[in-house]
């Protein structure tokens, strides 16, 4: 409760308010200190908020020239009962994040500021929000009344202290009040001052979704008022709530699994082509896209943001190793964001630049993309490393999880329908533009992305996308700021068959078959070596085939002859042969 006395006070008193309990039967208990624990529940205030998490403060006092109310006593925010909803979310939460939100207002709260008349008066608290794994959160202010905001004198009820409306402080008119949020050391005189909403329509003071680790915020929120002398000596009244709503981070999952760092060929093989999902990076909880695209593979449909600021605050080193990282061996400092650190003059530069938007990404050099393994080695073919989360790989320049094959398969031409095929969902490559010369560029006009291929001593190959067309294997200076798109492939499969049969045709399988049997493997291996089967004597009975039959050596359909026991590769320009045996004495062949 706000009360304020002409000439004599305004105080502020702080009050948790369960949000299991309803605030009627909490107006009136006053506390000292403000203690609030993170609470991770579903609340709903008059359909306003519906959010996880909400703790409420109500800013309060009843007592004037002579506090008198309990010094040890705290109130809690308590956890809402459990609901399917609640459960289903917090489940998901709880893999890999801790989400907490917690908010104070600081200062002395039973403190008296005297109000005097024909000049403003002010009352300014900080308001501190700090919190973990949470991905949105607004902060509301109102009145506990649906119909009553207003100041209003303790005896004489038809004498009312009127809101302001947008009014300076200086410029606050008699026989108004409001309140204003500011940021810290701001001339309260200068901003503006709103009267306070109803308990059913709260005002929002702070909102705004997040993608780092920690919250740290302080606001001062202030309160004004100006009386005329005309106006009755006493006490003034209202009740002012703030209430603090979040959202936790969260991640959907993909193929049954939360991490990026858990994602491998077997789990991207499990899945459809279409599935998509959310996967977070156990480096710095930031949460990705994912999907299965039409080549197979699995892909982020959203721009890497791996930066050192958000690795620290995540408690990770900002060297990365081959634990999380696709690092082939070794290790690799990421540095720290800089627009100003690229050279397209040093090709070998290791930089990054991250501005803190998500969709957009961050911006590496080239030996930053490739985790320092894209060094003055290196000037042909692929990189080995990458900052990659583990599990995952730059696209190389063609082949398997390439751009090229990508823009191929789904049919996103060198054109301007190919160019909006891309950029479209649910491939969602952005135009985020490129950094150099200690700006950004082109943003919104390009997007650039790296692959992992080297083209020479001073170029890489990379993704360049503009609204007319799309080229996926563009060549530009190592020192440039591209952004990172990150591919786990799904090998392909072969079929390798040797199949064996008589010299006059019958097949070597029935009921009754004659050793050995026709054999196929299936693997992503690119060629596969089979022992020739057959014996030199090979007894039968009893079937269609009866007697003995001398199988001495084979003849393949590639024209050589192979004895029993020897080898045959078979690759992808010839993935079967059949082998006819070249005997046939003593064989007595029937109905196969």
């Amino acid at each position: 409760m706000l009360i304020i006395h002409k000439r004599k006070q305004v105080r502020l008193g702080g009050l948790t308010i369960p949000l299991s309990s309803s605030i009627a039967l909490l107006l009136a208990r006053i506390v000292d200190t403000v203690n609030i624990v993170g609470v991770i529940g579903t609340v709903s205030i008059s359909g306003i908020i519906s959010t996880i998490g909400v703790i409420s403060i109500g800013v309060a006092s009843i007592l004037c020239v002579n506090p008198n109310h309990p010094t040890s006593n705290r109130a809690y925010a308590e956890e809402r009962e459990n609901s399917e909803d609640y459960n289903a979310h917090i489940n998901r939460a709880s893999s890999g994040f801790n989400p907490t939100i917690a908010m104070s207002i600081a200062g002395d709260l039973s403190q008296t500021t005297n109000s005097n008349y024909d000049q403003t008066n002010y009352r300014t608290h900080n308001v501190k929000i700090t919190g973990q794994d949470i991905a949105s959160y607004s902060l509301y202010i109102s009145s506990t009344s649906t119909t009553q905001s207003n100041l209003v004198h303790d005896t004489e009820n038809n004498f009312v202290i009127k809101p302001a409306n947008g009014e300076t402080g200086e410029n606050l008119a008699n026989n108004t009040w409001g309140y204003a949020m500011s940021n810290l050391n701001e001339d309260i005189r200068s901003v503006s001052y709103h009267g306070l909403p109803s308990y059913s329509s709260p005002t929002t003071l702070l909102s705004d979704s997040t993608t780092e680790a920690n919250i740290d915020i302080t606001k001062q929120l202030t309160f004004a008022v100006r009386f005329s002398n005309d106006a009755p000596s006493g006490h003034y009244r209202t009740n002012v709530l703030l209430s603090l709503a979040s959202e936790p981070k969260s991640v959907t999952g993909f193929a049954n699994i939360l991490a990026m760092q858990d994602m491998t060929a077997d789990v991207c093989k499990s899945v459809a082509i279409g599935t998509t999902g959310e996967l977070y990076d156990t480096r710095d909880k930031e949460i990705y896209s994912v999907r299965k695209h039409e080549d197979g593979n699995c892909w982020m449909t959203s721009n890497l943001r791996l930066n050192a600021k958000g690795l620290i605050a995540n408690a990770h080193s900002t060297t990365l190793t081959a634990s999380d990282t696709d690092i082939a061996g070794g290790s690799y400092v990421l540095p720290d964001s800089d627009i100003n650190g690229f050279d397209t003059s040093d090709y070998y530069v290791s930089q990054m630049y991250y501005a803190g938007n998500p969709i957009n990404g961050a911006y590496y050099s080239w030996t930053a993309a490739t985790a320092g393994s894209g060094d003055a080695n290196l000037t042909k073919g692929d990189a080995p490393s990458s900052i990659c989360p583990k599990g995952w790989k730059l696209p190389p320049v063609g082949g398997l999880g390439s751009y090229s094959n990508l823009t191929t398969i789904i049919g996103a031409s060198n054109s301007e329908a190919g160019s909006k095929l891309i950029r479209s969902q649910p491939y969602d490559f952005v135009l985020a533009g490129t950094v150099y010369n200690k700006s950004l560029n082109y943003l919104g006009i390009d997007g650039r992305y790296w692959t992992r291929t080297a083209y020479s001593a001073a170029n890489a190959c990379y993704l360049y996308i503009i609204t007319p067309s799309v080229n996926p294997t563009n060549v530009n200076n190592r020192g440039a700021g591209f952004t990172i798109r990150c591919v786990t492939t799904t090998p392909e499969e072969h079929m390798y068959q040797i199949s064996y049969k008589l010299k006059n045709g019958y097949m070597l399988n029935g009921t009754h078959p004659i050793m050995p049997e026709d054999q196929t493997v299936t693997t992503a291996d690119t060629s596969y070596t089979f022992n020739v089967g057959g014996v030199d004597t090979t007894i039968v009975s009893g079937g269609p085939i009866n007697g003995q039959c001398n199988i001495k050596n084979w003849l393949g359909s590639d024209g050589n002859i192979y004895a029993p026991g020897s080898t045959i590769t078979l690759n992808l320009s010839m993935p079967a042969i059949t082998l006819t045996t070249n005997e046939t004495k003593n064989c007595k062949p029937g109905a196969a």
